[in-house]
């Protein structure tokens, strides 16, 4: 659903807001780094990028209102691949160096390009419809806990747990599994917080944007995710 009101800015964040917020504060790069070679985080998450088209490309192909689908789809998957390929060889390709916002970005132009409008709609309506029919009862029950803090944890953990369904609950049941341990390392590599050598061994990487708190944020990170 679209809103025809007027946009304004989130009265909370620091104004000016072009010069004091940032939507991606993953350390992707330092200034140390050679910007004609991407870092290890920008090749995670490149990898990232790259492992998601044959799931985008299959959901672009079942898009019922757009004719020759699997034609744009494969279109799609193509130019996308290339695109990301590029971004390896000289990360200041297409507007780089990447992070999370210019892939979405491009990713989303592509399909645009092609012929799709949202890939996505169909699963949104069903998702919205069945959410829609369970929203009164929620309101209802958070509204009978007296407690205001309880009360206000309660909608703070059912935000986290809409962002959470988001990923899909294949890989949120994975993510919770013992074999998701075994790719630990490689989230905390698209996380900008270590480094992996060659030889697999695993070393913290010396982030300013988080000084001396980065190794008490993997704890926290095992610990959200169930892995200490």
């Amino acid at each position: 659903m679209e809103s025809s009101g007027e946009m304004v800015a989130f009265p909370l964040l620091t104004t000016p807001i072009e010069s004091n917020y940032r939507a991606c504060t993953i350390p992707y790069r330092f200034p140390s780094d050679n910007p004609k070679n991407p870092t290890p985080t920008e090749l995670a998450w490149i990898d990232l990028f790259l492992n998601s088209i044959p799931s985008f490309r299959k959901r672009a192909e079942s898009d019922e209102t757009v004719p020759d689908a699997h034609i744009k789809a494969e279109k799609f998957a193509q130019r996308y691949t290339e695109i990301l390929e590029d971004f390896k060889k000289d990360p200041e390709s297409h507007g780089g160096p990447p992070d999370c916002i210019l892939l979405c970005r491009i990713r989303d132009q592509i399909l645009r390009e092609v012929g799709f409008r949202d890939i996505f709609k169909k699963v949104k309506d069903e998702e919205n419809t069945k959410a829609i029919s369970l929203f009164e009862d929620v309101v209802r029950l958070n509204d009978a806990i007296e407690d205001g803090a309880k009360r206000v944890e309660n909608l703070v953990r059912g935000i986290f747990a809409g962002n959470i369904f988001d990923l899909g609950s294949a890989q949120v049941s994975y993510a919770l599994s013992w074999k998701s341990l075994l790719e630990v390392n490689e989230g905390y590599q698209v996380l900008g917080l270590v480094d992996l050598d060659k030889y697999g061994v695993l070393s913290p990487r010396s982030n300013g944007g988080l000084g001396g708190l980065s190794q008490g944020f993997l704890c926290q990170f095992h610990v959200a995710f169930g892995l200490s």
